[in-house]
C-alpha cells in the first residue's frame, strides 16, 4: 500500500503490524497533517468478529479525550475496506525503551499510563490488553496509550467466545486466565506487570511455555524485584505488591488509588536531597541465628497484664530539675508518683508544657474512658463518654483543646481513632482504622498506626504491613505517611513525629522477636536504622531537642533510653526494678511521664465454705504459691518483691 492514495490519504510508510491490524503512516491531503491509518490484516476484512472488534476499538478510543490516549480522528471506508484514522505518534513503543535506566522516568511514565487508564475506566471502558507494545512514548516524553481493539465497553455484548482468548497472555490477570468476568482491576494487574518491567526489563511471572506462564500468574508470587533493583523504595514496592495481588478484592480497587500513591512517590523523588551525615548511615547487622533471641515480646505480656491481671499501676512523673541537652540521667532529678484511682490504665501522654497527663483507664464496671489529671493536683477528670471495651492510648493536642484516642467499642470491632474536646463530650470518628494516635508538632495533623491483624490489637492495614496514616482534625486530607514492608505484623504500634514534622520514627519488628528504632524522611522516603541492640522496644518519642527516647530492655528490664536521631550511643534515662512503658516528654525536656506496672497479690484465708475471708499478707509482692505447714501455724509462699 505504500505510495498509494486511499480516500484522501497518501500512504507513506508501514509503522507496524499485529494480530489486530496493520498501521501505516499517511498524509491527510485535506488537512496537511501526518496521521496513522490502521487497517484489518489481509484475510480478516470479511470476518464479522474481527470487523466488530475493529469497530469497537474505534468507538472505545473515540469516546476518550485525554493527552495520554492516542486520539481517534475518524472511521473511514475505502472500497469496502474499513480503516481508523488516528493520531500519529512520533516516538517509540515502551517495549523499545525497556528497561528504563532512571527510576524517575519509570514513575513519570507510570503516572501518565495510570491517568490514561483512569480516563478509560471512568467512561466504562476496560482496555484488556495493557502491555508495553500498546504504549507509545513521543518525542516530548509523553505517554500515549493505544490499541483499544480488545477493549470492553460497558453495556456491550462480549464479542469473543471466552474472555480467556483475548489479551496477551504474559500480562493477563489471574481471573482473566481462569475465565472469570474481568473488570477494571484486570487492567490494574496488567499495569503492575508493565511497571515491574519498566523498572527491571523483566516480567514478574515467567515460564518456558504458555502453560507455565499461566500457572505462574495464577499461583506464584512475583519474582522479588529487589533482585534487579535493590534501590527500590518501600513505597514503590508496596504499589507493586498491591497491584499484583492475585485476588481482585485485595488489589487496588481503582487506578486512581494507584496513581495517588505513584504521585506521592514522584513528589518524593523530585525533592532536593540533603546529604545525610556519614555517622547516620550505619550498616544493618545480619539477623541472628534462629533461636538466638527470645520468642515472645515482653510487650505482649505487659499489655495482656494491663488488660486483665494488673492490680496496681502507677504513673510516675520524672522531673529533670536541671535542663539537659540531650536528656541524660540526672542525679538531682525528683520523681513523683501520681496516685491514679484505677486498677488498670493504658498508654498515657503529656501536655507540651508538662502540666497535664492524659490517659485511658478502666472503671469499676470494666469500661474504658479517657481521663486527664493536673500534675500538681493529681485529681482525675473523665473526658470521654465512650464506656468502651478498650482504649489503648490517648494524646492531647499542642493547644490542649482536643484529645485524640483509639477505641475498640466491643470485642469484635476494629480499632478506630476518635477525637473529642478536652472539655468533654461525645467523640467523633476520625480514622475508621488505627491505633496509637499522635499529634503532629504543629497540631495540624493527627497520625495513627495500622498493621495486619495481630490478635486483639487489630488495626488492619490494606497491605498487611505496618503503616502510618495521618489526617487533619476536621477529617480531610487523609494520607499514608509510611509503609514498612520489612517489619513483621506485630506490636508495638508506636511512632512519633520529628520536631519539624518532616520525619517520623517508629519501631521495626523483626521475626526473631526484637525491635529496632527507625527514622524515615517523609518527603524523600530515605530511612535509616538508629538502634542496633536486638532488644525489645516498646515505645519511641522524638523529643523537641532532637533526641529520640525509646523504651527498651537493654538493661534487662524495660526502661527509658535516649539516643541522637542521627544514631550513636544510647543513655539510660530511668532505672529501677519495675518495667517502664508509655513514655512522653514535655517540650522543654524537663518533665517525663511514664507508666510503671507490676503485679501485686495477697494471701487470703477463709473457711472451706468461703466464710470469714481475710488477708494475711500486705507487702507489695507477687506471690505465686502458698501452702500451710503440717501443723497449720505457718504459711510458706514463693514471691518476688
Amino acid at each position: 500500500m505504500i505510495g498509494e492514495t486511499i480516500s484522501h490519504y497518501n500512504i507513506l510508510e508501514k509503522l507496524g503490524e499485529g494480530g489486530m491490524g496493520v498501521v501505516y503512516k499517511a498524509e491527510d491531503i485535506r488537512l496537511k497533517r501526518a496521521v496513522a491509518l490502521k487497517f484489518l490484516p489481509k484475510g480478516l476484512e470479511a470476518q464479522e468478529p474481527e470487523r466488530a472488534r475493529f469497530l469497537q476499538e474505534a468507538q472505545a478510543a473515540s469516546a476518550l479525550n485525554h493527552p495520554n490516549i492516542c486520539a481517534i480522528h475518524t472511521l473511514g471506508d475505502h472500497q469496502g475496506q474499513q480503516f481508523i484514522d488516528m493520531e500519529f505518534v512520533d516516538g517509540k513503543t515502551l517495549r523499545q525503551l525497556l528497561p528504563l535506566q532512571k527510576m524517575d522516568d519509570a514513575i513519570n511514565y507510570a503516572v501518565q499510563i495510570g491517568d490514561a487508564l483512569q480516563e478509560a475506566h471512568s467512561h466504562g471502558i476496560v482496555h484488556r490488553d495493557v502491555k508495553p507494545e500498546n504504549i507509545m512514548v513521543n518525542a516530548k516524553n509523553q505517554i500515549k496509550v493505544m490499541d483499544f481493539g480488545l477493549a470492553k465497553l460497558k453495556g456491550t455484548l462480549r464479542i469473543t467466545k471466552t474472555s480467556s482468548t483475548v489479551g496477551t497472555l504474559a500480562y493477563m490477570a489471574p481471573e482473566h486466565i481462569e475465565g472469570s468476568e474481568t473488570d477494571a482491576r484486570g487492567d490494574i494487574f496488567s499495569f503492575g506487570i508493565v511497571l515491574y518491567e519498566m523498572l527491571t526489563g523483566h516480567r514478574p511471572f515467567r515460564g518456558e511455555h504458555e502453560a507455565a506462564i499461566m500457572y505462574s500468574i495464577v499461583n506464584e508470587n512475583p519474582e522479588p524485584i529487589q533482585k534487579y533493583r535493590p534501590d527500590i523504595s518501600s513505597e514503590l514496592l508496596h504499589i507493586l505488591d498491591r497491584a499484583l495481588e492475585k485476588d481482585p478484592e485485595d488489589r487496588y480497587q481503582s487506578v486512581h488509588e494507584m496513581v495517588i500513591d505513584l504521585r506521592r512517590v514522584q513528589k518524593a523523588t523530585s525533592k532536593v536531597q540533603r546529604p545525610v551525615p556519614s555517622d547516620a548511615l550505619q550498616p544493618e547487622p545480619a539477623p541472628p541465628a534462629p533461636g538466638a533471641m527470645k520468642k515472645y515480646s515482653s510487650k505482649k505480656i505487659i499489655r495482656s497484664g494491663i488488660a486483665g491481671l494488673l492490680l496496681l499501676c502507677l504513673i510516675s512523673v520524672l522531673y529533670l530539675v536541671v535542663r539537659t541537652r540531650p536528656v541524660r540521667l540526672n542525679p538531682s532529678r525528683t520523681t513523683t508518683a501520681l496516685r491514679i484511682p484505677f486498677k488498670a490504665i493504658n498508654y498515657a501522654s503529656l501536655s507540651r508544657d508538662g502540666n497535664w497527663v492524659v490517659f485511658p483507664a478502666q472503671d469499676e464496671n470494666g469500661k474504658w474512658d479517657v481521663y486527664w489529671t493536673n500534675v500538681a493536683t493529681g485529681k482525675a477528670t473523665r473526658i470521654t463518654q465512650e464506656s468502651a471495651f478498650w482504649i489503648m492510648s490517648a494524646d492531647i493536642s499542642p493547644d490542649l483543646s482536643q484529645i485524640g484516642y483509639d477505641c475498640k467499642t466491643d470485642p469484635n470491632s476494629v480499632w478506630a481513632v476518635k477525637l473529642c474536646s478536652s472539655q468533654g463530650g461525645p467523640g467523633r470518628t476520625l480514622l475508621d482504622t488505627g491505633v496509637g494516635p499522635v499529634w503532629s508538632p504543629d497540631g495540624q495533623r493527627i497520625g495513627a498506626a495500622r498493621i495486619g491483624d495481630y490478635q486483639s490489637f487489630s488495626a488492619p492495614s490494606a497491605s498487611g504491613k505496618y503503616e502510618v496514616w495521618s489526617i487533619r482534625p476536621d477529617g480531610t486530607d487523609k494520607r499514608r505517611e509510611l509503609i514498612d514492608t520489612v517489619s513483621i505484623a506485630r506490636a508495638p504500634l508506636a511512632f512519633s513525629w520529628s520536631p519539624d514534622g518532616a520525619s517520623v520514627t517508629w519501631v521495626r519488628n523483626w521475626l526473631e522477636g526484637y525491635g529496632e528504632v527507625m527514622v524515615r524522611e517523609l518527603a524523600s522516603g530515605r530511612e535509616r536504622q538508629v538502634t542496633f541492640d536486638r532488644k525489645t522496644v516498646d515505645e519511641v518519642i522524638w523529643a523537641a531537642n532532637g533526641e529520640i527516647l525509646f523504651v527498651s530492655d537493654k538493661s534487662g528490664i524495660l526502661n527509658v533510653w535516649t539516643i541522637p536521631a542521627g544514631g550513636g550511643s544510647a543513655s539510660q534515662v530511668t532505672e529501677g526494678g519495675v518495667p517502664v512503658m508509655a513514655a512522653r516528654i514535655s517540650d522543654d525536656n524537663r518533665t517525663l511521664v511514664y507508666i510503671q506496672s507490676e503485679y501485686i497479690s495477697r494471701i487470703w484465708i477463709s473457711a472451706i465454705d468461703g466464710g470469714n475471708p481475710h488477708p494475711v499478707t500486705f507487702a507489695d509482692a507477687l506471690i505465686r504459691e502458698a501452702a500451710f505447714s503440717p501443723d497449720g501455724k505457718y504459711i510458706a509462699s514463693a514471691s518476688a518483691d
